[in-house]
């Protein structure tokens, strides 16, 4: 597929192009990526609206987004819409579950909606490597709006906040469990907290929750419930209110602060890779700190 090919299909609203693009840019072949990644700095006029989604496993982060963009394929009958998921990768295998998309059966099947599953592999900061050009990409291809469902929650997730114009946190209804461990670069990017699974005699616990996560933080919480439809239109009402006064000129510093990011997530998973390959406790043995440190250096320079 060449230059020409993508311009057409880009112009034509060609899904299957867009997936081949986006192929190409997580190729390890150089020609491929670079072809790709050039549609991932175009200056395009009309900005997506860009939306991150995070919370800890079994939050309903999935069955969440489908019961949102159903509702807002209905509201807004010319919207489409890209789905960026990030599946968690085996810290063994490398091998990830990719299920996402069979939690958001009502909206797959629609055509103003793109689903792209992608594994997380070691890559920290909650989203696979290349999910910021993709970004870039589906923003060139004309998407009204772009989800970004990241791994979990985590201190190192907060590269996802400098990804995104809004970012939501998803919580179980059980105050305080779910942000107990979470460190603050992660609860500075957050915009709107729902307290989801507010159903099946869950209710009265969803709205303590609610209390709690009012009281102790600074960002807007509401209760939803993702299976009956409880508090989903406002939660889309919360979400087009903060975009009409969303300052889009913004999109200069995020794509720095995203780089400044990436850079400490980049470093972190090359170390985590020479901490696998790299026996530690052996190698250490009898030598001296600064021997020791250099060779591990050397050995994150060649990575």
């Amino acid at each position: 597929m060449n230059k020409n090919d993508i311009d057409k299909g880009f112009k034509n609203k060609d899904i299957s192009i867009l997936s081949k693009t986006i192929t190409m840019l997580e190729s390890s072949i150089t020609s491929d990526y670079e072809l790709a990644s050039f549609y991932s700095n175009l200056n395009v006029e009309n900005k997506s609206k860009i939306i991150g989604v995070s919370g800890p496993p079994g939050a309903g982060k999935s069955t969440f987004l489908n019961s949102m963009i159903k509702k807002l394929l209905e509201s807004q009958k010319d919207y489409t819409i890209a789905i960026l998921t990030i599946d968690p990768s085996s810290e063994i295998t490398g091998g990830s579950i990719l299920g996402d998309k069979t939690r958001m059966g009502e909206i797959a099947t629609s055509n103003r909606v793109f689903i792209r599953p992608s594994s997380s592999g070691s890559f920290l900061g909650g989203t696979a490597s290349r999910t910021f050009e993709t970004i870039k990409i589906c923003e060139n291809f004309g998407f009204d709006y772009i989800f970004v469902e990241t791994v979990g929650v985590g201190q190192s997730e907060s590269l996802v906040g400098s990804m995104v114009d809004y970012f939501i946190m998803l919580s179980n209804p059980v105050a305080g469990d779910d942000l107990q461990g979470m460190k603050r670069g992660v609860l500075e990017h957050i915009d709107l907290l729902l307290v989801n699974k507010c159903d099946s005699g869950m209710e009265q616990k969803a709205k303590i929750a609610k209390s709690f996560y009012e009281n102790t933080n600074g960002f807007s919480v509401l209760v939803i419930s993702s299976l009956t439809g409880l508090g989903i239109e406002q939660s889309i009402k919360t979400i087009e209110e903060y975009f009409l006064k969303y300052d889009f000129s913004n999109r200069q510093s995020q794509i720095v602060k995203y780089k400044e990011k990436y850079f400490e997530s980049y470093v972190s998973e090359k170390v985590s890779k020479i901490k696998k390959s790299y026996d530690l406790t052996t190698s250490s043995k009898d030598k001296d700190v600064k021997i020791f440190v250099k060779e591990l250096w050397d050995l994150l320079i060649k990575s």
